[in-house]
């Protein structure tokens, strides 16, 4: 089969212009896939790229975490964009935006139907200070908002919003996938409607800190 891949930005280096070299790296690909051209220093940054199959098409569908982090601005937006592949390379099919900075996204099939969906978290320090706001949403492969939870505001937490990730499992055996989020607390949703099957602090597991 095809094999899936994930990836995450980890330097920024200048651009070369020469499509067959890759500075501060090794070159794996065979063909260009996607070329949005975006500019250099004002974004959109890609932060996340996630290989799989929404729609039961032949070629599986690409889909980026582009972070959009406007001038003199401190939250940044980010921007799941799925594309799809055709003729000429990959093209956009559709994107959705939610403030804060890029965690995970995931694809993956959460009622066994055949057809996939993208699931995104993302998360920031607001302007006005107290703590962190996290954004979760599940999106369908046409890229309507299945079920986008609000998530309350985390008092007195500090450092990078990027130390969370995504899991999933059938945690009530419901048949349908559910979606683990480690957000400051252990959250578990299901992934039928979103609603809260576990929620407990870390200090439940290992002690205050």
């Amino acid at each position: 089969g095809v094999p899936e891949i994930s990836a995450r930005l980890t330097r920024i280096t200048p651009r070369n212009l020469a499509s067959n070299v890759v500075q501060g790296g090794r070159h794996f690909f065979l063909e260009q896939l996607v070329d949005l051209d975006f500019p250099d220093t004002s974004g959109p940054f890609t932060q996340l790229v996630r290989v799989g199959r929404l729609t039961g098409r032949a070629a599986p569908e690409l889909v980026l975490g582009l972070e959009h982090v406007p001038g003199g601005v401190l939250v940044s937006t980010l921007e799941v964009m799925v594309l799809e592949r055709g003729s000429t390379g990959y093209q956009p099919m559709w994107s959705h935006t939610m403030p804060g900075l890029a965690q995970d996204i995931a694809l993956i099939d959460l009622d066994s139907d055949g057809t996939g969906e993208v699931i995104a978290l993302s998360g920031y320090e607001p302007l006005t200070g107290g703590g962190r706001q996290h954004n979760l949403a599940v999106l369908s492969a046409s890229g309507a908002v299945r079920w986008s939870p609000a998530i309350p505001l985390v008092v007195g937490v500090v450092g990078s919003p990027r130390a969370n990730r995504l899991g999933f499992t059938d945690y009530n055996s419901d048949g349908v996938v559910d979606i683990a989020s480690a957000v400051e607390r252990l959250q578990v949703r299901s992934g039928l409607d979103g609603g809260m099957l576990l929620d407990v602090p870390f200090s439940s597991f290992f002690g205050t800190w």
